[in-house]
C-alpha cells in the first residue's frame, strides 16, 4: 500500500506538508538507530577485532558486553550518537531531492511491458540509485561512525570525535580515505534489496500476525545472507583509521581471505547475534507499527 508521503513525493505538485512528514521519518530512523546504538557498537566490536588486533595497541582479546562497560564505561556504548543525529539533514534533503525523480524515470520506462519482473527491477533499480546517492553525501558520518564504535580500549571520554576521527582519517590517507569501504557498503546494500524486495515479491499474505512473522523473517533471511559484505565493509572502515593507503590497505577479497585464516568462516558472522537484536528492536519500534497501521487502514 502506498503511504501519503510516497503518494505526496510522486505526485507533479507535491504538498508542502511532505517536506515536514519526510523530515519526521528521518528523525523516527534516527532516535531508532540512536536506541540501538549499544547493540551496534559491539557488533562492530566483534566485526573489526580482527582489525584492531592488528593496530590498536592493547587490544583486548574479548568484546564482549561486561568486559566493555567495565573497560570503557556505559557511556561509551553510545558512541556515534553525534554522527547519527548529524546525518538526519543530509540524508533528507538527498533522499526527498533524488526519490521522485529516480522513481518516476523508472516507472514511465517502455522496458516495463517489455521485461517480466520489471516491477521488481525497478523497485532494486529505485533503492540502489537512491540508496548510492544518499551514501555518496552521508557516507563519511557512517565511517566516523563506525571507526568511533570500533575502538575497543579508550574510555568515551577520551575517544576521539567524529571531526577528529575525519581528520585522522583525512591526514592518513586524503579525501579517499574518507569512502573507504564505499563500494563494498554499496554492493552489500544492492544485494540486500535484491534479495528483500524478491523474497517479498515471492511471499504474498493479508495482512495480520502472519505478514508480521514473514516480514520480521525476510529481513533477517537478508541480513544472514548479506552479513559477510557487511563485515568486510566495517574492516575496511576501521583499517582506514590506522593505515595510509599507500601503507598497504587490504583488498575486499584479502580481508575476507584474512578473517577466515584468523577467525574461520565464523569470523565473516562475528557479532550477527548483535546485528539481530538490533533488527528486532528497530522492528519492534519502527517496522511493526507501520504494518500494524496499514492493516487498519
Amino acid at each position: 500500500m502506498t503511504s501519503k508521503f510516497d503518494m505526496n513525493i510522486n505526485s507533479p505538485n507535491p504538498n508542502p506538508s511532505v517536506f515536514v512528514s519526510g523530515l519526521v521519518t528521518q528523525i523516527v530512523k534516527m532516535e531508532m538507530e540512536v536506541l540501538t546504538l549499544p547493540l551496534r557498537k559491539m557488533k562492530i566490536l566483534a566485526q573489526s577485532q580482527p582489525v584492531s588486533l592488528r593496530h590498536v595497541p592493547d587490544s583486548p582479546s574479548s568484546v564482549g558486553l561486561r568486559e566493555t562497560i567495565k573497560r570503557q564505561g556505559v557511556s561509551a556504548l553510545f558512541a556515534g550518537f553525534l554522527p547519527t543525529v548529524v546525518k538526519v539533514v543530509p540524508s533528507f534533503a538527498v533522499s526527498f531531492l533524488v526519490t521522485r525523480n529516480v522513481k518516476n524515470i523508472l516507472r514511465i520506462s517502455p522496458l516495463k511491458a517489455a521485461i517480466p519482473g520489471w516491477k521488481w527491477i525497478s523497485v532494486v533499480a529505485d533503492d540502489s540509485v537512491i540508496k548510492a546517492i544518499t551514501m555518496m553525501v552521508t557516507y563519511p558520518l557512517d565511517l566516523a561512525r563506525t571507526c568511533m564504535q570500533a575502538n575497543p580500549t579508550s574510555k568515551h571520554e577520551d575517544a576521539l570525535g567524529f571531526v577528529d576521527v575525519l581528520k585522522q582519517i583525512d591526514s592518513l590517507n586524503g579525501f579517499s580515505g574518507l569512502f573507504a569501504g564505499f563500494t563494498v557498503s554499496l554492493a552489500h546494500q544492492v544485494i540486500y534489496s535484491a534479495i528483500l524486495n524478491g523474497i517479498k515479491a515471492a511471499v504474498s499474505v493479508n495482512t495480520g500476525p502472519l505478514e508480521i512473522l514473514i516480514a520480521l523473517g525476510v529481513i533477517m533471511t537478508s541480513t544472514m545472507i548479506c552479513y559477510p559484505l557487511d563485515t568486510v565493509a566495517t574492516c575496511m572502515r576501521v583499517e582506514s583509521q590506522y593505515t595510509s593507503k599507500q601503507g598497504g590497505w587490504r583488498r575486499p577479497w584479502t580481508i575476507f581471505q584474512d578473517i577466515i585464516q584468523i577467525k574461520g568462516v565464523r569470523g565473516l558472522y562475528a557479532g550477527v547475534g548483535w546485528a539481530f537484536l538490533a533488527i528486532g528492536g528497530t522492528f519492534v519500534t519502527g517496522t511493526l507499527p507501520r504494518i500494524l497501521y496499514h492493516s487498519s487502514v
